[in-house]
Parts: structure tokens; sequence; C-alpha cells
């Protein structure tokens, strides 16, 4: 994460779609999907706004640091718009998730040459349930059937 915030400024979607991966635990489907009208404020607070596996839409809370790097990329575009594109303006597909997380990675000073989406949902998992969040509550943000599944990553 410290590494998304260091190249945010060269690389705002990148950086972006890091801390996305990193603290919501989204699959790449889901990233890919994400529109510029997902992030909404709700009773005060910034959450965004997904579809699971299976159809259930969630709300989740979004960090401040998050926050930080969506405003921009949010900032007077439809809100049908895809909210993560390239440069050049085609989608935030799986390719530019795999590259991502290695920019930020190496920014950060980790050298991680394999460092995949997957891994950054099995992180923010690992993290929720390390912070004492109950398994129930990422196994549903998660999308997971079974606890047993969210107990293993």
């Amino acid at each position: 994460m410290r590494g998304a915030q260091q190249i945010g400024g060269r690389h705002p979607v990148d950086a972006a779609a890091v801390m996305l991966l990193a603290t919501l635990g989204l699959r790449a489907g889901e990233l890919e999907g994400l529109t510029v009208g997902r992030p909404e404020r709700d009773a005060g607070h910034w959450v965004i706004r997904f579809r699971l596996k299976g159809g259930k839409i969630i709300a989740v809370p979004l960090a401040a640091e998050v926050m930080t790097l969506l405003r921009p990329l949010i900032s007077g575009r439809d809100a049908g718009d895809p909210l993560l594109l390239r440069a050049d303006g085609r989608s935030f597909d799986r390719w530019r998730q795999q590259t991502a997380p290695r920019r930020a990675a190496r920014a950060g000073g980790l050298d991680l040459a394999k460092l995949t989406p997957h891994m950054l949902r099995t992180t923010a998992a690992t993290l929720l349930r390390a912070t004492g969040v109950p398994v129930e509550v990422v196994q549903e943000l998660l999308g997971h059937a079974s606890p047993v599944t969210t107990s293993s990553t």
C-alpha cells in the first residue's frame, strides 16, 4: 500500500487499483467492472458498492487513503463510465491488473515479481482477520460460499 501511494502521482490508476485490491479483496473481474458511480457518500462516509460473485450487492467503507486516489478519477466523469481506464482509454484489463501491483511493490521496496491481484485479495482477507473482523464478515466481503474457504486464505 505504501508503494501504491508512492506511484499515485505518476500512475494514479495503477495506485487506485492496487489500493482497491488490497483493501477490499476484490476479484479481478469485480475491479474491472467498477464504474465511476460506485464510490458514493452514505451516512457521511465514502462507500463503494459492488456485485459479489453470485449477484449480491454490498457496500464497503473506503479508507481515506483510497479516496485520496479515487477523487481525481471520478471528478467530472459520468457515473456509468468505467472507474479505471488505461492512459490510452482502454479498459483496465487483467494484464494491467497484473502489472500495477508489481509497479507498486517495486516502489515500496519489495521485489515481488509474481505478485498478482489474487495475492492482494488474500492479503486483504488476512489483514481483516488479523484485526479481529469476524470470519463471517470477511466471508461475505469476499463472496465465499463457505467459511472454510475464507479461513484458509
